[in-house]
């Protein structure tokens, strides 16, 4: 096993995370985890080993919502991948030293984000990654740029409708309101002509109250006034 080999050659007692291998006690992937055994006078003993079932990622970072075509990944410094989300097995232990994910992990630092299209489908999404402050490995969670944007656009059009039915609810009352005022403006000028209407009327029977009716001339009333 590599780790063995690793172990024999290396006199670092610290604990090594592996590149992932087959069980061959169960057939199923796993994260080896080992240390270094030393005999009292230094030289090498053993490796101690304990290892991760992938079915654990699998079960931990389905529980987060990343997207149809979203991606989890955990890979260690070197770019090997030890867990994608979406998985394929054969996507496990390749090395992506060379995308997008690392190439921007080696400029921007220990955490970054930027739209990204990735090297192992094609398809450009929104990353954000983080390297763990204690162990070599990197985690990096991505969505789509076609998802982000059909949320985007679910957003404008519900925003769209709100803003349509805004102007259209001020447009009626607008309408509804110069309506009003023309009524309005209406039954002033009735209401002047029938007033004028009104005080000729007036001036006519005083007229008439002040003259005989056959010859039209000046009566007593008009006199007495």
């Amino acid at each position: 096993r590599e780790y063995f080999r690793y172990h024999m050659q290396h006199a670092d007692r610290g604990a090594r995370i592996g590149k992932p291998l087959y069980s061959r006690s169960t057939g199923t992937l796993m994260i080896p985890v080992t240390h270094r055994i030393d005999r009292p006078d230094g030289s090498f003993a053993g490796v101690a080993m304990a290892s991760l079932r992938l079915e654990f990622f699998a079960r931990f970072y389905d529980s987060f919502d990343v997207g149809q075509t979203g991606v989890i990944l955990l890979a260690m410094d070197d770019g090997t991948v030890l867990y994608r989300r979406p998985f394929k097995a054969e996507v496990v232990g390749t090395n992506i030293a060379d995308g997008a994910v690392f190439d921007l992990y080696r400029k921007a630092g220990t955490a970054g984000t930027a739209m990204l299209v990735a090297k192992i489908d094609g398809i450009e999404r929104l990353y954000s990654y983080r390297h763990l402050d204690h162990f070599p490995l990197l985690v990096a969670t991505a969505q789509s740029k076609d998802e982000i944007l059909q949320e985007w656009w679910i957003a404008v059009a519900k925003m769209s409708c709100v803003v349509v039915f805004a102007v259209g609810m001020l447009a009626w009352g607008m309408h509804r309101m110069i309506r009003q005022l023309r009524v309005r403006e209406a039954l002033e000028d009735e209401l002047r002509a029938a007033r004028a209407a009104l005080e000729l009327r007036n001036v006519t029977l005083r007229q008439l109250a002040d003259s005989d009716a056959l010859t039209g001339l000046a009566n007593r009333r008009r006199f007495d006034d």
